[in-house]
């Protein structure tokens, strides 16, 4: 039997008015818990998100004055999925939350606040204790980590593949310089014989005894 998923669909606006609209859910839920979240812009029209070159985040701040800043991801018709995780859900009362987008272009755009009141748990027995939770930054912060590696490692292929080529150019002037060494050899040493045949080519030989004795 899989795991029961409740997914709360809310419409919020982006035009920073106060909005009276409140969630609710149970305190102490992990991975079971999601909002559905539909943007209008300022005349109520909806707003489709496309995920090319941003993020979305759900913010918050709990009762207990701990923050909470999660990665969300967008369905195909453009509402963006938020997790009510176990740390969003670890301190009971009212939760102020938004969603923020934010693009490459250091570009950001809020939706108006919203309230999710987190119901107490009947049993409070080890407890999850309620803290701050970025897994948004960690998110980030690894992408760029990865990004790094990926310089760095392409940087090192970069300087292997030029010290290769120095290596077979210097192999080349090596073996080049040896072929006119051998060519001023052929030409200087008397003890050479070239000899021309019968189909016209011809033959070098080197006999140092007969050549002495002619």
């Amino acid at each position: 039997m899989s795991m029961v998923t409740i997914t709360t669909d809310i419409t919020v606006p982006t035009s920073g008015e106060t909005t009276y609209l409140r969630v609710f859910a149970k305190q102490h839920d992990a991975a079971s818990r999601f909002l559905r979240v539909r943007l209008t812009d300022g005349d109520g029209n909806g707003i489709t998100v496309n995920g090319d070159g941003i993020d979305v985040v759900i913010r918050a701040t709990k009762p207990d004055k701990t923050q909470i800043l999660d990665e969300c991801t967008i369905d195909q018709q453009g509402r963006i999925i938020a997790p009510l995780s176990e740390q969003f859900l670890a301190c009971a009362g009212v939760v102020k939350t938004d969603i923020a987008i934010y693009s490459n272009n250091e570009e950001l755009l809020s939706s108006s606040a919203f309230d999710v009141e987190v119901v107490k748990c009947a049993y409070d027995e080890d407890a999850v204790i309620s803290t701050n939770e970025f897994s948004a930054l960690t998110a980030a912060l690894s992408q760029a980590q990865n990004a790094t590696g990926i310089a760095t490692e392409a940087a090192t292929a970069a300087q292997t593949a030029t010290e290769a080529a120095d290596t077979a150019t210097s192999a080349a002037n090596s073996a080049a310089s040896d072929a006119r060494d051998a060519i001023d050899a052929i030409y200087h040493d008397k003890n050479f014989l070239l000899t021309v045949n019968e189909d016209t080519s011809l033959t070098l030989t080197y006999d140092p005894d007969e050549l002495e004795e002619t």
